[in-house]
């Protein structure tokens, strides 16, 4: 059976004007840096904002330079070694594309001759042979994504209704195409994506480290390396109700909860209103389904991920990765807590969840 393809994306697409050329000059005269780009072919130069747009922290961390921020300004002394450094890394690279968005003309990315483009377009025939009897949907790429593709397996024992998600990453010379294992729970219909961040895969369980594969988005695609791991994927998908079994093996009590969801607020990865939302349906039993236990927290975040009103898009994406995300690190609970969670929240004031009432159980 042919795929289905979903022409509405979830991204939203700006025009993007594609400058090839070189590095001239990093203005700090300003509230923000402004790169400037000399064109190839003579049109002029042009500059945009990079302190926010490009990852100038990682450009500086790879220099070797301190970057110091107050605001949004640079600060001495690191002005000048920044400027240099910063300028030299990126003419390394020979010319580059110098992407700028026209919104609010930010630098976009800076990235060489050599990239890439791998848009979701480009693997529609490798999904199809691959995966002949399934429909899939697309999520088209934009100006400043590579877009996306969904495609739907057999369901397992009335439970679960896997799925493998493709992500093309965006444009921007860093980010990698990701093949990842994704669920939705049939009863409830939470959809659950089995994504790891990066700083987290060292405590990663061995048995669930096949959920996750990826591949630059830099390099040539490789049709054969995503031919196979989409089939891997197929394979996989039948463990994901064994990784559900284990999330309901661990206990967490309520000041595991608030621990835990405090970590993932301080680390920037969900606003205090999502965190607080999150709690408060993991206190719900209809919600969590399996109280005080990790897979109770997962179902919490997939739900609002999944069916919480009024919640953008990209939260709730999120929102479904953190939860596949903690359902992957429950058999690893007690490490990922003593290594992790404990210490990255040990300075951190208890007064997240202020004015929930937990309701205490009749003896």
């Amino acid at each position: 059976m042919s795929g289905s393809t979903a022409q509405q994306s979830v991204f939203q697409d700006h025009e993007v004007t594609e400058i090839y050329g070189w590095p001239t000059e990093i203005d700090l005269s300003g509230k923000t840096p402004i790169l400037w780009v000399e064109a190839a072919d003579g049109s002029g130069s042009y500059g945009a904002d990079i302190l926010h747009t490009t990852p100038v922290r990682r450009m500086a961390r790879f220099a070797h330079v301190p970057y110091e921020s107050e605001g949004s300004r640079l600060l001495e002394p690191s002005e000048g070694e920044f400027r240099k450094e910063v300028l030299d890394l990126l003419r390394k690279r020979d010319a580059c594309l110098y992407r700028v968005d026209d919104t609010d003309d930010s630098l976009f990315a800076v990235v060489s001759q050599r990239w890439k483009r791998n848009d979701v377009e480009n693997i529609v025939p490798i999904i199809e042979s691959a995966l002949p009897e399934y429909d899939y949907s697309i999520v088209e790429a934009t100006g400043k994504h590579g877009g996306s593709a969904h495609v739907v397996l057999d369901q397992i024992e009335d439970i679960l209704e896997p799925s493998i998600k493709i992500n093309m990453g965006r444009k921007d010379g860093l980010h990698s195409m990701k093949v990842m294992n994704a669920g939705l729970m049939l009863w409830c219909t939470n959809q659950l994506t089995m994504e790891v961040a990066n700083h987290l895969k060292p405590i990663l369980p061995k048995a669930m480290s096949f959920f996750l594969k990826q591949r630059h988005c830099a390099k040539v695609l490789d049709e054969k390396w995503l031919t196979d791991t989409i089939v891997e994927a197929i394979d996989n998908a039948k463990w994901l109700v064994g990784a559900f079994d284990e999330a309901k093996e661990w206990v967490l009590d309520d000041g595991d909860a608030r621990q835990l969801l405090t970590w993932y607020w301080h680390k920037g990865r969900m606003s205090q209103r999502t965190a607080r939302g999150i709690y408060e349906a993991y206190l719900d039993e209809a919600i969590s389904q399996e109280p005080e236990t990790m897979y109770g927290m997962a179902m919490a975040m997939s739900w609002f991920g999944t069916h919480q009103k009024d919640v953008k898009p990209g939260v709730q994406g999120r929102m479904q990765i953190i939860a596949g995300e903690v359902t992957l690190m429950s058999p690893n609970t007690d490490t990922f807590f003593e290594d992790v969670i404990v210490p990255g929240v040990k300075d951190v004031e208890d007064n997240l969840f202020e004015g929930i009432i937990v309701e205490e159980e009749a003896e």
